[in-house]
C-alpha cells in the first residue's frame, strides 16, 4: 500500500468515526449513517 492511499483509508475512519458520534448523540438518523458508511467504504 503506497502512503497516499493509507491516508486514504485513515481520513475515511476518521470521518466515518465523526459520524458515529453524531449517530450516538441522536443528531443523525441510524439510515442516514449507514448511507455515509456506505459512501466511505
Amino acid at each position: 500500500m503506497h502512503l497516499f492511499e493509507a491516508n486514504i483509508h485513515i481520513s475515511a475512519a476518521e470521518e466515518l468515526l465523526k459520524w458515529y458520534d453524531l449517530l450516538e448523540k441522536g443528531i443523525i438518523t441510524p439510515e442516514e449513517f449507514e448511507k455515509k458508511k456506505r459512501e466511505l467504504i
